[in-house]
């Protein structure tokens, strides 16, 4: 017996590989379009992380703005307690200099004579002082000046002005003197007023 070997089926077909030029064409196309997508797509993402880092580094910055604004705020604090402390030590030297006016006046009234009237009295936180006065007696007046200048809670006194005028058939004295306090017959009574 001999063996007959039989193909039924049909002999394979040569597989042509050669593409016509409009296949061609379409699949640059294709290619072309697909590379575009990628580059577009890669863009976007690029775009998306730099805005996202862009983002972040404005949060960032409005972070470090407020650390700013609050070191910047304690440095406002310190000079303003600093100004403070200033004006304590102001405060506290004007408190040491100042004049007891309630002694001041003790003493202007126990050197004006009863017939002396003080008027337009000023004092200054200097420790300077004025004031205006008006007596029918000129001796009055000399005696009034003259204490004044023995006193010592005052000097630098000045008689800057006097003058006569006459009210219906008498006659006034009318005169004017600048001193200054003197602090250091201040400092002295209120040592010896602690002391008591």
């Amino acid at each position: 017996m001999t063996q007959i070997n039989i193909n039924l089926l049909p002999k394979k077909a040569a597989r042509d590989f050669s593409l016509s030029l409009k296949q061609w064409k379409t699949i640059i196309s294709i290619a072309s379009v697909v590379i575009v997508l990628v580059f577009i797509g890669g863009s976007f993402l690029i775009w998306n992380q730099k805005e996202a880092a862009a983002k972040e580094q404005t949060e960032w910055d409005q972070k470090l703005a407020v650390v700013n604004s609050q070191i910047a705020g304690g440095d406002e604090v310190v000079n303003k307690v600093e100004g403070l402390s200033e004006q304590l030590d102001s405060i506290k030297g004007l408190l040491e200099n100042r004049s007891p006016w309630s002694e001041v006046l003790k003493e202007l009234a126990s050197l004006t004579p009863s017939d002396v009237q003080l008027i337009n009295l000023t004092g200054e936180t200097n420790g300077k002082m004025s004031f205006s006065a008006t007596t029918t007696d000129y001796h009055a007046a000399a005696t009034f000046v003259k204490g004044l200048d023995g006193s010592s809670l005052f000097k630098n006194v000045e008689l800057t002005s006097a003058g006569l005028t006459e009210v219906g058939d008498k006659f006034s004295v009318g005169f004017n003197v600048n001193l200054s306090l003197d602090s250091s017959a201040f400092q002295n009574n209120s040592d010896n007023s602690t002391s008591n």
